[in-house]
């Protein structure tokens, strides 16, 4: 991989991730062109879907203290009432 590649990729990832920062959504599509530039479509969105399942989940993890569980529970219960 070129420089320039490497670069190219740093540039997305950069603005994808301060855009979903920002707006809470967008990264992927912000994200996908670079790397359909770098990787091919065929690459990209195997790529893409790694990253971000790996996001998601981290996600989970550093927030994961923050459920309230019993809360969590009257929530369930309340959806299946209807």
């Amino acid at each position: 991989m070129s420089a320039a590649n490497l670069m190219l990729l740093g540039v997305g990832a950069f603005k994808a991730s301060t855009s979903a920062a920002v707006a809470g959504f967008g990264g992927a599509a912000v994200l996908l062109p670079a790397l359909v530039l770098v990787f091919g479509v065929r690459d990209a969105i195997p790529i893409l879907t790694v990253a971000q399942l790996i996001g998601n989940l981290s996600r989970v993890w550093f927030n994961h203290f923050g459920f309230d569980s019993p809360q969590l529970a009257v929530s369930r219960f309340t959806r299946r009432m209807g």
